[in-house]
């Protein structure tokens, strides 16, 4: 999923953007003092939709509502999600970099 952040926030996310400078993984934390507003939005979208819903829609949603959606870069932690040739190659380069390097408190 890509997304499109600014000043620390994401302001976009969809698999259709053009311009993104992210992407998701599908880990979402959502603190108490807003999982009403959370779960409020996710009921609305799911009532709207039949029941189709995705978390990304409620961040979306979230977002386009004035919420501010914080993220974590989790880049060096070897995590890349395969969509393209380009991503592969990416991929790869972070498998022989793990392979390399024993692994701690194992």
């Amino acid at each position: 999923m890509k997304v499109f952040i600014k000043d620390g926030k994401i302001l976009k996310i969809s698999k259709r953007l053009k311009n993104f400078n992210g992407g998701y993984v599908g880990i979402t934390l959502v603190p108490i003092n807003k999982f009403e507003i959370y779960k409020s939005t996710a009921f609305n979208i799911s009532n709207e939709y039949n029941g189709n819903i995705h978390v990304e829609m409620i961040l979306q949603r979230l977002a386009d509502g004035g919420e501010e959606i914080f993220y974590k870069d989790i880049s060096a932690l070897g995590w890349a999600e395969i969509d393209t040739v380009e991503d592969l190659k990416k991929a790869e380069k972070i498998l022989r970099t793990y392979r390399s390097t024993p692994l701690q408190g194992v």
